[in-house]
Order: C-alpha cells, then structure tokens, then sequence
C-alpha cells in the first residue's frame, strides 16, 4: 500500500535527498515527482505519522494527500 503526501520539495536534488534520507533512516521506499504541483511523495513501507514527523523535523512540509 502507498502512501501519498503533498509537500514542498522543489528540486530533483532535493528529492533525492529525501528519497535516501527515508531509506535510511525509516527503511521507506518512496519516489517524489517534484513537477507536480503538490509535489508528490508516494512512499511504502512506514506509518504516515513515522514519514511526517521524520520530514517535518527536516524542515520539509509534508501532509498526507486523502
């Protein structure tokens, strides 16, 4: 099952980051299409509270998409 979140990841190197931050850190697998306008995150392999509070103590805003 995937996860959808809206954040605000603007850059491909930005998403990149966080694409290895949450595998590393919360064992996530995810992608972020960064040329949506919600700036998409799809990500599987975790709770949505694990993924936000992970992002949001990296400075990223990041909301679950319902």
């Amino acid at each position: 099952m995937y996860l959808i979140f809206k954040t605000n990841i603007q850059t491909r190197k930005e998403a990149d980051t966080v694409i290895t931050l949450l595998k590393d850190h919360l064992n996530t697998i995810c992608t972020v299409d960064v040329e949506d306008c919600d700036k998409v995150l799809r990500a599987q392999g975790n709770t949505k509270e694990n993924i936000v509070k992970f992002l949001n103590s990296k400075g990223y805003e990041c909301e679950e998409l319902q």
